[in-house]
């Protein structure tokens, strides 16, 4: 979404995709602007809105928004975690091929970690 949110910001129409820029909005008025000479993207900015307002349909964002922030955190928590693994690996001087197949990682991404000054 940050791509599509830079492009916004730039104004590189030729780039920009409507369906994603409204997606990634931050404000109703943005919203508007995004759509705004589209019939289109203006019919579906109004469903868009209905479901903002709808309050069945806020209960159950609400309802699964904590869910989603635990899963969120937990899957960055694994991340940081495969990446430290690797960097203590390529510390104690195992060969590369050994630490992406005990971490998953890609021989590249192992050695961009490896590369990292603080490493040493």
């Amino acid at each position: 979404m940050d791509y599509y949110k830079k492009l916004w910001y730039h104004k590189d129409k030729r780039k920009e995709n409507p369906f994603l820029m409204l997606l990634a909005a931050e404000s109703k008025k943005q919203m508007d602007e995004i759509c705004k000479g589209d019939k289109l993207m203006e019919r579906l900015n109004d469903k868009v809105n209905d479901l903002n307002n709808d309050s069945d349909v806020l209960d159950v964002i609400i309802e699964n928004e904590e869910e989603i922030i635990n899963n969120s955190l937990f899957e960055k928590g694994v991340q940081k975690g495969v990446y430290n693994t690797a960097k203590n690996l390529l510390n104690m001087n195992m060969p590369v091929d050994d630490i992406s197949k005990a971490t998953g990682l890609s021989k590249e991404e192992i050695k961009m970690i490896s590369s990292k000054p603080h490493l040493n």
